[in-house]
């Protein structure tokens, strides 16, 4: 399994640098929008970490739709004598290794993003931002979930074929739409808000105020649930 889980990241190596490459630029961008906010806009009322705040976007947005294409290569790796269940392993290491990898470009980034704002911006006043999840656990259930969801994405649409990016298009969109949605209904008054916004808010409020043991276990279950689907998903699996 060793030298599967090898051969998978050199495969996936340029998948890797692409993403940490975005971070990097994703940060650097926010250098420039940071200059131009204190600068020439001067809006020096409070400043956060927004490049890191990038940074992790990043990893968590584009690493699972870019990680869930190299499913491709089972097809070749069955045929080779690799067993589904070595491929399937092999696959969740090597994407926990490389959304591991964007974590710590994202740690990195906030050092250097820290330094900045000492350096050049401590007059102002610092607002909390993403180091509020870098430092707790939820950062490693973050990776976790991720990992799985790229697993079940992967499979999907190695099961199904691409009718599936249309259900992925349509939750992505829902993903977009609702937050926005959900911060007018609290503007003018939950109880007018149509009724599937007051349902999610109904079901995402208590389920944020619940203790961190409970968020542990419940991401936990989450992501054991969609490993075991992705699981039984590629043991179905037909060579093409």
């Amino acid at each position: 399994m060793g030298r599967m889980i090898y051969n998978m990241l050199r495969i996936r190596k340029k998948d890797i640098a692409l993403i940490c490459t975005l971070q990097a630029l994703a940060g650097a961008g926010s250098v420039i929008v940071l200059f131009i906010v204190e600068n020439i806009v001067k809006d020096n009322s409070s400043i956060f970490m927004l490049g890191t705040a990038f940074s992790l976007m990043v990893m968590v947005f584009v690493s699972f739709f870019m990680g869930c294409t190299t499913f491709q290569t089972y097809n070749l790796s069955i045929t080779m004598g690799c067993t589904r269940k070595e491929f399937f392993i092999s696959y969740y290491i090597t994407t926990f290794i490389g959304i591991l990898i964007q974590a710590v470009m994202v740690y990195i980034y906030y050092w250097l993003e820290s330094l900045e704002i000492k350096f050049f911006y401590s007059e102002i006043m610092f607002e909390k931002g993403p180091e509020v999840i870098l430092f707790s656990p939820y950062m490693l259930l973050l990776i976790i979930f991720i990992s799985s969801l790229t697993m079940i994405m992967g499979t999907s649409v190695l099961r199904f074929g691409k009718k599936v990016y249309i259900v992925f298009w349509v939750l992505w969109m829902a993903l977009c739409i609702i937050p926005s949605k959900v911060e007018d209904a609290f503007e003018v008054g939950i109880d007018n808000a149509p009724i599937v916004i007051r349902t999610c808010i109904n079901t995402i409020i208590p389920v944020i105020n619940l203790p961190l043991a409970a968020h542990i276990v419940l991401v936990l279950m989450i992501s054991a649930v969609m490993f075991m689907i992705s699981a039984l998903l590629i043991r179905r699996q037909q060579v093409v």
